[in-house]
This record gives C-alpha cells, sequence and structure tokens, in this order.
C-alpha cells in the first residue's frame, strides 16, 4: 500500500475539501452579471474611465471568486494547512494546543470565507454549521475551520500531538 505524500515528504494523514453552497455560488454569479451589464453600459453611453474602472474591478473580483470558491483542509505528519486557493494557513502539529468541536453561527462571523469573529476567533467559513477550533501555542486567537467530520479530525490531532 503506497501512502499519500505532500512535495516536502511529508505523509497526508487527512485531506479534504469543502466548497460554498449552491445560493453563495448564484449570489456571486448574479452579481457578476450585474456587473458586466453596469461596466457594458457605461462604455456603450461613452463613459470610458468609469467603465475601465469598473471592467478591471470585475476581472479583480472574477478572480478572487474563482480563487476562494472552496476550503482546503490538510493534515500530514508534520503540519496542518487550511484555506481558500493560494492564501493558505500552515501551522506546525506540534504547535497545537487544543481541537475541539464548535458550531459556526453566521451571527458570529456576519459572513463567510476568512472572518473575524466577536468570540476572538479566526475563522475559515464556508457553510453554517460543524468546525473545529484549535488554539495555537504563543497566540491569542483561536482558529476556526469548518470541515465535515470534526471529531474524526480532533481525534487525528490529538493523537499526533501524543507521539
Amino acid at each position: 500500500m503506497e501512502e499519500n505524500i505532500d512535495k516536502e515528504g511529508a505523509v497526508i494523514v487527512y485531506r479534504e475539501t469543502i466548497t460554498f453552497t449552491l445560493w453563495v455560488h448564484l449570489f456571486m454569479l448574479a452579481f457578476q452579471i450585474f456587473w458586466i451589464y453596469f461596466f457594458v453600459t457605461l462604455l456603450v453611453q461613452g463613459y470610458p474611465w468609469p467603465s475601465l474602472f469598473f471592467g478591471f474591478f470585475g476581472v479583480f473580483w472574477a478572480l478572487m471568486w474563482y480563487n476562494s470558491r472552496h476550503l482546503d483542509f490538510l493534515i500530514t505528519t508534520d503540519y496542518i494547512e487550511f484555506g481558500f486557493g493560494i492564501a493558505k494557513k500552515r501551522i506546525k502539529r506540534s504547535e497545537i494546543v487544543s481541537c475541539e468541536l464548535y458550531q459556526i453561527r453566521f451571527r458570529n462571523y456576519l459572513g463567510y470565507g476568512v472572518r473575524i469573529g466577536f468570540d476572538k476567533t479566526i475563522a475559515y467559513i464556508v457553510r453554517s454549521g460543524p468546525a473545529i477550533k484549535m488554539a495555537v501555542k504563543d497566540r491569542t486567537w483561536s482558529y476556526v475551520v469548518n470541515v465535515d467530520d470534526p471529531a474524526r479530525i480532533c481525534d487525528l490531532l490529538s493523537k499526533g500531538n501524543r507521539t
């Protein structure tokens, strides 16, 4: 049986990808269509500078949407990595102080994506619901990450930190 190895030589213990719900994608698509309509209307009516601004901003928005369309979560023997697209957070497993089950509530973060909560947590959110809350050594803020099986992940992290 061949083990999964990452590019740095660490064994991949767990990998998960969580996507936004359909309504979030539909909202973003509607926003893009509105933005394109606004851009074309300005261009047709003879306003090149505002249309260039809205055109560049629209392309930037589309690239950001494409980059952050799903949340990746990875546990290896050496580190944990989670985040959206190219913006990922990496923490050594030895720095994880605790992992506990957590329930994400929209009213605590007021949105999705990378958010700061009223309870002094930094959250990586794609939906309300199950998550893990990780306390990290020498950091005042804990990290909250949406996952499908938080009990299994906390169990994997606690086993890895005891050895």
